[in-house]
This record gives structure tokens, sequence and C-alpha cells, in this order.
């Protein structure tokens, strides 16, 4: 029978958590941005002449830049 070699190694540190308060707030910012994105995405007409055609786009990405800020800050 073989030793096991990690009998009696030190347990590894657990990484710390990067993500805090404001990275969660930038996340639910963001979806929120995304949902209401999609839902005015909903109300354009089919060539997006309206005002909601218009925004939705504009909107969505702006919830992708502010999920991706709440991923990298630190």
């Amino acid at each position: 029978m073989e030793e096991n070699p990690q009998i009696g190694a030190p347990p590894l540190p657990q990484p710390a958590d990067r993500f805090g308060r404001a990275n969660w707030l930038l996340l639910g910012a963001g979806a929120v941005l995304l949902l209401l994105g999609f839902l005015a995405l909903a109300f354009a007409d089919e060539r997006a002449a309206n005002l909601p055609g218009r925004l939705a786009p504009f909107i969505i990405l702006g919830g992708y830049v502010v999920i991706f800020l709440g991923l990298v800050k630190k």
C-alpha cells in the first residue's frame, strides 16, 4: 500500500472573495438595464423607428458595459 502524500500537508489557503458590495450592485444594475432594454425592444415597431426601438440598443449595450465593470472592478 502506498502512503498518501497529502496526509499531514497543510490545507491550501482559501481564495479571498474579491466581489464586494460595489461589484454586486454593479452586476445587479447591469441586469436591470438589460431587462429594461429587452423590454423596450419588445415595444419597438418592425423597423425600430419609434422611441423604444431607437433607445433599446443603447440601454442593452449600457447594461453589458455595467456588468463588465462589475466583473473587473477590484
